[in-house]
């Protein structure tokens, strides 16, 4: 990296082209910049509405881009319903570790794909987060299998 690009910028650009949800360490590691300076920097752009927090972790925080809907226009959506023996299987992973990102190492799927099951089972009830711990806890296992658009509507 040149050091006359200020850290901002060059987080700008990892944003811009890293499509899946990412933690202040891997800005760090994709980037070369010190850790304490994108996690400085993290919380700005999500004030200034470039990002979005996903999860609040004791790990660290999960973030993820902002799609414009020129970028939405751009690429072709598919929608589709999820697996109910994914859906079982990330639950039951839940049950046992509580973490997200726990979760997502050892379910064996892609970490989008894990974040975009445990936002279903939080929507459907099927589990909920424990504000004091960050973790998540199991409650019951009684989905509705909906398409995934109807998820990503009721999401602030």
């Amino acid at each position: 990296m040149r050091p006359n690009i200020p850290a901002k910028r060059v987080i700008d650009r990892f944003v811009e082209y890293h499509k899946r949800p990412f933690t202040v360490k891997d800005v760090a590691n994709d980037t070369g910049l010190h850790t304490k300076t994108v996690r400085n920097l993290l919380p700005q752009l999500v004030r200034e509405g470039r990002i979005k927090l996903l999860l609040k972790e004791k790990d660290g925080n999960i973030y993820s881009r902002i799609v414009s809907l020129n970028d939405r226009a751009s690429r072709p959506q598919f929608d589709w319903r999820p697996k109910l023996r994914i859906l079982r299987q990330v639950y039951r992973l839940v049950e046992r570790h509580g973490y997200s990102e726990k979760v997502a190492r050892r379910s064996h799927l892609s970490r989008e794909t894990v974040f975009r099951y445990l936002r279903i089972l939080r929507a459907e009830g099927c589990i909920v987060k424990d504000p004091a711990t960050g973790m998540n806890r199991a409650v019951k296992f009684n989905p509705v299998v909906r398409w995934y658009s109807e998820y990503e509507k009721t999401q602030t």
